[in-house]
């Protein structure tokens, strides 16, 4: 819709954007500009206290988040999505 001149702007996250823009093929053809005056709020997981073990779960999930961070796996995973 944008290459189209149907719409101005989208507004939806960076990551968002980048890989709809890449899924298209279209990788380097938007201008991305970030909105200064919205503070940023960090992505969060849930899990269900009803869930058997969530507890163990989400510590695995954080440690592995966390090796992931720390090799800079994280920063490939989005590297693949832009």
């Amino acid at each position: 819709m944008l290459v189209r001149e149907r719409f101005d702007a989208l507004y939806l996250t960076l990551e968002t954007g980048q890989f709809l823009a890449a899924e298209a093929g279209m990788a380097g053809a938007f201008e991305y500009i970030p909105l200064r005056d919205f503070a940023l709020r960090p992505y969060h997981l849930c899990f269900s206290k009803k869930w058997p073990g969530y507890r163990e779960l989400a510590e695995k999930f954080n440690h592995a988040l966390g090796e992931l961070r720390a090799s800079g796996g994280l920063k490939a995973i989005y590297a693949k999505y832009r």
